[in-house]
């Protein structure tokens, strides 16, 4: 979503002279907003209709690694693709929503532009934000990051409590604790970068070398506020779904054994070309086998 609503944004400020043009023509703001929302719905319903046939051919080829290729990652070669109507129709429902949301928070920004400016070419301008907007909107953004940080340091600090008892959670309430805390804090950083990105620009010079590179990066980023935000989201939010899934990985060869865990509790796995009668459960019968403790 983050990522169509960057793309749209784009393609919107590449069409200023465009949009000022039909506004400067007598079309109202509304009405430039309801065509660019059909252009976008019929984006939208082309490429959901070829990812759903893509959804499809994706997940056929992928049982169809796991049956030749890498079955011996799931051990089994009976693995059939099943495909419900129902699911087709949910999946391509949800993400047409979603993309349809997202381009409408893009073209409603339209209002917040006048005719002069876009056909300027100040297609940057339909962010809308004066002075005193920008700083209003950057205090604001302050105060959020400050309670979603606040929130999120709760959650680690819980977590702290319940371990220094001697307690542990359950494997479901650590994953909800860490994606909680570790979004709250996302999305604190994110609002406390906005508002950095919407202060008052220094006027001098940015200077030489590295740190005058670096200045001059983060000027060039509150030039354009929102498209500046939308692309650390982006960034961030893979950074994070990569960090979190990465996280949750365990070896179970390293793990002490336990008939919950992914090994079952065994420490070893053995194959036998010959049949074995006796209980290898008892020490004498293991003796007997050859098999040492």
């Amino acid at each position: 979503a983050v990522l169509v609503s960057l793309l749209f944004r784009l393609g919107i400020e590449q069409r200023a002279r465009e949009v000022g043009l039909l506004l400067a023509s007598g079309f109202t703001s509304k009405l430039v907003q309801r065509q660019l929302l059909k252009e976008g719905a019929l984006l939208a319903a082309i490429g959901g209709s070829i990812g759903l046939a893509g959804a499809v051919a994706y997940g056929w080829l992928m049982l169809e690694g796991l049956r030749t290729w890498w079955v011996d990652a799931i051990g089994t070669p009976f693995l059939k693709l099943h495909v419900a109507p129902v699911w087709l129709v949910a999946g391509f429902a949800g993400a047409f929503s979603i993309v349809l949301f997202s381009i409408w928070w893009t073209v409603r920004k339209l209002s917040k532009a006048s005719a002069r400016n876009l056909l300027a070419g100040g297609g940057g301008q339909m962010e809308g934000t004066g002075k005193g907007r920008g700083l209003k909107i950057g205090t604001a953004c302050i105060i959020l990051a400050a309670f979603l940080m606040g929130a999120a340091a709760a959650g680690v600090l819980d977590d702290a409590v319940i371990k220094a008892g001697g307690k542990t959670m359950s494997l479901p309430l650590s994953a909800l604790a860490f994606f909680s805390s570790g979004s709250l804090l996302l999305v604190g950083t994110l609002a406390l970068l906005s508002s950095w990105f919407r202060r008052e620009a220094d006027p001098r010079p940015v200077g030489k070398g590295a740190a005058g590179l670096a200045r001059l990066g983060a000027r060039n980023g509150s030039r354009y506020p929102g498209r500046s935000i939308l692309t650390a989201s982006l960034v961030a939010c893979a950074t994070f779904m990569i960090v979190a899934v990465a996280s949750f990985r365990h070896d179970p060869s390293h793990a002490e054994p336990d008939i919950k865990s992914g090994d079952g509790g065994f420490a070893l796995l053995a194959e036998s070309d010959l049949p074995i009668y006796q209980g290898l459960n008892s020490p004498g019968e293991r003796s007997r086998a050859g098999l040492a403790d």
